[in-house]
């Protein structure tokens, strides 16, 4: 029984190790895509000002 109960503690703590690297990952992830998104921006924003400024 408490063998079971041991192993139990064990399943469930790396689960929720694996878990939370997962959801590291993703807050990564997600981050990576907005600074790409921010960039994108910023470079539209660069070119709209380039084309006023030569009319």
């Amino acid at each position: 029984m408490e063998l079971l109960m041991m192993g139990t503690i064990l399943g469930l703590g790396f689960l929720f190790l694996i878990g939370f690297e997962m959801n590291k990952k993703a807050k990564v992830k997600l981050a990576e895509i907005e600074l790409k998104r921010d960039q994108v921006a910023l470079e539209k924003k660069k070119l709209e000002l380039g084309l006023r400024s030569d009319t």
